[in-house]
């Protein structure tokens, strides 16, 4: 694509989310603006979990009720805040999509009550299981690492590539900050709040195959700290103009938790 019809591309988004949000109060103007590469969405408005659109069968896709959930004001609307370890998971076998063909996922996070004065586990903020792999987005807490945000592919039989990009340390409780996982046929790379894609090699991604379940969090204590907005994936990847315009529409609009 030229450079023109690029920028072109990026005005007309524009035009279409500034257009979307006036007529659509609190919704996400990304569900119009990305169309039909949206293949699975979850927005926790109308106080539930259950996913807004999914591409698997109704009696396949959706966790069962609202036991144990809390939901609070997010970017659009509301968000969920997980409560007595209630951590969602979305199956989506059977749905098509699978890893190694082009995608991306992207979910907007809060945190909430973090205690920076004692060491943690790992934050796990979203994972996404496939038949043959694991491709996670988390928070380290390796010593002297312990704010760095990453993403991570793992096939079966290798031992997984991290792809670093930002640190949560100037994060503050109630902010929210969008992260958004591109991937390709043996790549994958990571953006955060709107930055420049950080991207490294993964050569086993081709062999992940469809996706099974996604995960938020992973029910340990850092992870319930977290609070969800709009859970997205598409079939495509993003450009980096894309989500940073994704992230400064969603900044613009959001309310405080």
């Amino acid at each position: 694509m030229s450079p023109v019809a690029s920028l072109l591309r990026v005005g007309i988004s524009f035009l279409l989310l500034s257009a979307s949000a006036l007529a659509s109060g609190d919704s996400n103007p990304a569900v119009e603006t990305l169309g039909d590469s949206l293949l699975f969405h979850v927005s926790f408005d109308h106080e539930t979990i259950n996913a807004d659109l999914s591409p698997a069968a109704p009696e396949d896709q959706s966790p069962d009720g609202n036991k144990g959930c809390r939901f609070i004001n997010g970017v659009y609307g509301q968000a969920f805040f997980p409560a007595e370890k209630r951590i969602p998971r979305y199956i989506l076998k059977k749905s098509g999509i699978a890893i190694g063909n082009p995608g991306a996922v992207l979910v907007w996070v809060s945190p909430q009550d973090w205690d920076r004065s004692q060491p943690e586990s790992y934050v796990f903020f979203l994972r996404i299981n496939a038949a043959q792999g694991q491709l996670m987005l988390a928070k380290s807490n390796l010593q002297g690492r312990s704010d760095r945000l990453y993403a991570f592919a793992k096939g079966g039989g290798d031992k997984g590539v991290s792809i670093g990009s930002g640190s949560t340390s100037g994060w503050s409780d109630g902010e929210w900050h969008l992260l958004a996982v591109n991937w390709g046929a043996d790549w994958v790379a990571i953006s955060v709040d709107g930055s420049p894609f950080s991207q490294k090699e993964v050569p086993e991604l081709k062999n992940f195959g469809e996706i099974e379940w996604i995960l938020l969090g992973n029910g340990n204590g850092g992870s319930r700290n977290i609070a969800y907005d709009e859970v997205m994936i598409l079939d495509r990847s993003l450009s980096h103009e894309e989500v940073d315009q994704l992230y400064q529409s969603g900044i613009k609009g959001k309310t405080q938790p």
